[in-house]
């Protein structure tokens, strides 16, 4: 393969891509900046022999960004089938622009196979999911996560849709302990139900460190860390 990329142990793996700050989508907008970037993630996505997508920090409104610049329509020649599912905070602003936000982002061997999909039901962007079912009836849900550090804008962004679902009492209201106890549930739920469990993203936490807040709580869940256990310690 290119760039050192190891064959598949075996043919009917998925692969998974992990692109863990994107620090915003690039959009089709003729800067060469821009045709840079996408030039760039193409380039990754098609020779990583990837099956799966996972990206963190996009900063991007769908909705509100021109048709040609979305996505969905930069992607659909990149692989066959190609689905991409896009979670942002939802507000009111009428900008393409939104700080934070996940995606996944399927090609047709994955697309096949998934069988549900969410988001962060809070509409934070903090995460999205998709369920896919392999053989033999096996579930696996995939979790593409984005934890930004306390001052960040998105943080900010993110408080204050959360004290409006809290109505603004204040004193309810710790984004950091909400994150875990949120994603936790989710974790919970889908383990419950027999599913193995993927999380991957931009926690922004040492997980190199077994006593950090993500190592503890993803411990505390049964999960365990398959990059640290494979690889050795990554860069902090």
């Amino acid at each position: 393969m290119e760039h050192g990329i190891k064959e598949r142990t075996d043919s009917k793996d998925w692969r998974l891509l992990v692109v863990g700050n994107n620090n915003t989508f690039p959009r089709e907008n003729n800067t060469r900046k821009n045709e840079a970037k996408l030039d760039m993630l193409k380039q990754l996505v098609t020779s990583s022999d990837c099956d799966i997508l996972l990206l963190s920090e996009h900063n991007m409104n769908v909705l509100r960004t021109e048709h040609c610049s979305r996505p969905r329509n930069l992607m659909k020649n990149w692989w066959q089938s190609t689905i991409s599912r896009f979670e942002r905070l939802k507000s009111t602003s009428g900008s393409p622009y939104e700080q934070g936000g996940t995606a996944i982002v399927t090609n047709i061997s994955s697309s096949v196979h998934t069988i549900a999909a969410g988001g962060d039901t809070r509409k934070m962007g903090r995460w999205n999911w998709i369920t896919l079912r392999g053989k033999e009836d096996k579930m696996t849900t995939v979790i593409s996560i984005y934890r930004p550090q306390e001052g960040q804008a998105s943080a900010h962004r993110q408080l204050a849709r959360l004290q409006q679902d809290v109505y603004g009492d204040i004193r309810e209201v710790q984004l950091h302990k909400i994150w875990v106890t949120d994603l936790s549930d989710l974790i919970k739920e889908k383990k419950d139900n027999g599913h193995q469990v993927l999380v991957a993203g931009d926690f922004n936490d040492d997980i190199n460190d077994d006593q950090s807040t993500v190592s503890q709580m993803m411990q505390g869940l049964g999960l365990r860390n398959i990059m640290k256990e494979t690889n050795g310690q990554g860069p902090v």
